[in-house]
């Protein structure tokens, strides 16, 4: 393939890629494979990337921490059965 379509091939997934993680129309984005607005759109995926990560993150501690207190729903805590421990001689 040679670079220009190859270039522009990366300009394309980069529109793409950007179109779905805002969940707005292609459209919307403009199409340039000028280099300042393909890093441009490149840091824009990668901030939206980062803030779902961290969002994922809260939502996972916030989950442990309801269950933890039991208050999770579809959650039980399971009961153990106390282990007696022999010392043998």
């Amino acid at each position: 393939m040679p670079l220009q379509a190859n270039q522009a091939s990366i300009c394309k997934d980069t529109q793409v890629r950007l179109a779905e993680l805002k969940e707005v129309a292609l459209n919307t984005i403009p199409y340039s494979c000028s280099n300042s607005i393909l890093t441009q759109y490149q840091e824009e995926i990668k901030n939206i990337k980062n803030k779902v990560n961290y969002s994922q993150k809260i939502n996972s501690i916030d989950k442990l921490a309801d269950w933890l207190a039991g208050s999770e729903k579809g959650y039980k805590l399971k009961k153990l059965n106390p282990v007696s421990t022999t010392i043998d001689k």
